[in-house]
């Protein structure tokens, strides 16, 4: 079988690859170069986490094959709470920030950059000790039983994207950048008559802004927020709970939207009607809250319609 055409599914069957052993090669180079891990002699008091290869094949649209990637992962799933690692959340910018960032993008004529970081995790520092084995097919011939212990984060460990959180986000703050009070993955860079304004997702990083007199710009930029509520109730014929749902516009575009079923059993339309004025109401003030930290002039409150007089009567009282 040819395995330049698919992905491996063994290790000697990469290594006899051409094609998969240059790219295993090229990541390995990478994580020696970003000095990740240092040999040190095995003890039976180590806790050695697993490690493998993952391949994948990067095509084109019409089907050929355009790169060859390798990834070398930790097996995480090795981990233990408490011993070896402790926190592991790591914040990504919602959806609906990303939509309004875009929105705002497109009103204004700004340039808009993505960027992508190679290895990103490879860039995050560990606050626990952490050995691995060594790479499968790159034993070091002076210490082949050494294991790794590791200097910097790896794809494959619990806190990996904390740990790449982190550290970008100590960078940015060292920038001037601040997080917004909104989404914590959205950075905001203020310098006199200019604004920057950064998404992250994981390794991914959304850039738009202008160096020319944006923030007047922005204080210039007159935008209104509408939304609507609905529920279904009692429509789920098992539990006959009620599916809520909301749609919210900045101008003309859709931002954000929700169709959920609820967690209680409404007792009646107004009660369903209700809690789901209440859901889009609260993604209304988050959207109002991210508007105001980028200094966008709203001219009209936001509106929110709905279609229950009952449910509309508690809301104002």
């Amino acid at each position: 079988m040819d395995w330049s055409l698919t992905e491996p599914i063994r290790i000697k069957q990469a290594l006899a690859t051409p094609q998969w052993k240059q790219a295993m090669d090229e990541e390995y180079s990478a994580l020696l170069k970003a000095q990740t891990w240092h040999l040190v002699p095995p003890s039976p008091s180590q806790k050695v986490a697993g490690k493998k290869w993952v391949f994948r094949l990067k095509r084109n649209t019409d089907g050929s094959i355009r790169w060859y990637k390798t990834r070398l992962v930790a097996k995480g799933f090795h981990q233990h709470l408490g011993v070896d690692f402790f926190e592991t959340f790591s914040p990504v910018v919602k959806a609906s920030t990303i939509r309004v960032i875009l929105n705002l993008a497109v009103t204004n004529g700004w340039q808009l950059r993505q960027l992508d970081f190679n290895n990103a995790f490879l860039n995050g520092n560990l606050t626990k000790t952490v050995y691995i084995q060594k790479p499968p097919g790159y034993v070091h011939p002076s210490f082949p039983n050494y294991v790794c212990k590791l200097d910097k984060a790896i794809y494959g460990l619990k806190q990996s994207p904390r740990a790449w959180n982190e550290t970008l986000s100590k960078k940015l703050f060292s920038w001037g950048f601040e997080n917004s009070k909104s989404n914590s993955s959205l950075f905001i860079l203020r310098c006199r008559s200019s604004i920057i304004l950064l998404l992250v997702y994981v390794d991914d990083v959304v850039v738009t802004g202008n160096d020319t007199k944006l923030i007047d710009e922005l204080k210039g930029t007159d935008l209104s927020i509408t939304a609507y509520s609905d529920a279904n109730w009692a429509s789920n014929i098992d539990d006959r709970k009620s599916v809520a749902a909301y749609c919210v516009f900045i101008c003309n575009n859709l931002v954000s939207w929700l169709s959920k079923k609820q967690t209680v059993v409404a007792r009646s339309s107004t009660n369903s009607e209700y809690r789901a004025l209440a859901l889009a109401a609260s993604e209304v003030i988050l959207l109002k809250q991210l508007l105001f930290e980028l200094n966008v002039n709203l001219p009209l409150k936001p509106v929110i319609w709905y279609d229950n007089v009952s449910a509309g009567t508690l809301a104002t009282n």
